[in-house]
């Protein structure tokens, strides 16, 4: 089972979850919360990629980030 559909799984019925491109989130303010595991390493502009996650995020909103303990996962 993809990580997708592992928290479908185990969150509420109700809440909704999405997986779009980091680069690109067509939102504005719309989320309280956006979880990033495991992606930071496979993209070069973290910068641009942060500056999404911000836009996308309410004001005060929440960022869970994970990344790699060791470099050859």
């Amino acid at each position: 089972m993809d990580g997708l559909g592992y928290a479908k799984k185990r969150l509420p019925e109700q809440t909704e979850v999405l997986q779009m491109d980091a680069l690109a989130i067509p939102f504005q303010e719309e989320f309280n919360l956006i979880v990033a595991c495991d992606v930071l390493e496979n993209i070069g502009d973290n910068r641009a990629v942060f500056d999404e996650m911000k836009w996308a995020l309410w004001p005060n909103g929440n960022l869970l980030l994970t990344v790699p303990q060791h470099s050859w996962l």
